[in-house]
């Protein structure tokens, strides 16, 4: 951390500042490696830790991706096998529609995963109803819309929802996404080891560029809420 960063977080409870000393001491204990630049943590990385090939963000995201993917398939194969399941038929306005089973543990997240994999629409955007109630995504669909779902088709109704997101960066070394719409924060993202002071963002693709005072450039895959890709840079 630079000495801003530490001034900024340095914590004010007794409890945590006598922990905050106490690792600043054991830091300065530890034996040093090779170099001035080297601790005696990276010297046992370099024996004995394996060095990991570098990828691309979009092979990356492309090896998640087929993951959620097949993660997915299984699910439904599942939901096809499941006795207590119930066939469903989710509409649009546009009057593209959609038959399928679904199990009785489904809950709308999952759905909404289903439906995104049919209608090429990406999930973020998509809002589930029944009988004009939004479906939440923790949710069970059995468990809450029962009777509803007994009825004649369609029993669900798809939107699909333009939802305005945002990003920030601070100085705890975090990013933020934010859902505009409901005013919450739906995704933190974690990699960098000091304060995070710009970042792009290229909502089209779904990825974001944030620079620290690490010294690097990290790539974030904003599907999966993961640093893609690292990239050093001089101080």
């Amino acid at each position: 951390y630079s000495d801003l960063a530490q001034k900024l977080h340095k914590p004010t409870n007794v409890k945590y500042t006598l922990m905050w000393e106490f690792g600043t001491i054991l830091q300065n204990c530890l034996p040093q490696g090779l170099g001035s630049e080297a601790s005696w943590f990276d010297a046992l990385r370099s024996l004995f830790g394996k060095k990991e090939s570098k990828r691309c963000s979009a092979t990356a995201r492309k090896e998640l991706g087929h993951l959620r993917r097949q993660a997915n398939k299984q699910r439904w194969i599942c939901w096809e096998s499941d006795a207590a399941g119930i066939e469903v038929e989710v509409a649009m306005l546009s009057g593209r529609s959609w038959r399928f089973i679904i199990g009785d543990t489904a809950k709308g997240s999952e759905v909404k995963e289903r439906l995104a994999e049919l209608s090429g629409i990406h999930f973020t955007e998509l809002s589930l109803l029944c009988d004009g109630v939004q479906v939440q995504d923790s949710e069970v669909l059995l468990a809450s819309y029962a009777v509803s779902l007994q009825k004649p088709w369609p029993q669900l109704q798809l939107l699909r929802i333009f939802r305005p997101f945002a990003l920030s960066c601070s100085t705890d070394c975090t990013l933020k996404m934010w859902d505009l719409e409901k005013g919450t924060c739906a995704t933190t993202l974690r990699g960098h080891g000091d304060g995070v002071m710009s970042v792009a963002v290229d909502w089209k693709s779904r990825y974001a560029v944030s620079g620290s005072h690490d010294c690097t450039l990290r790539v974030w895959d904003l599907d999966h809420g993961i640093c893609v890709q690292a990239i050093p840079v001089a101080e």
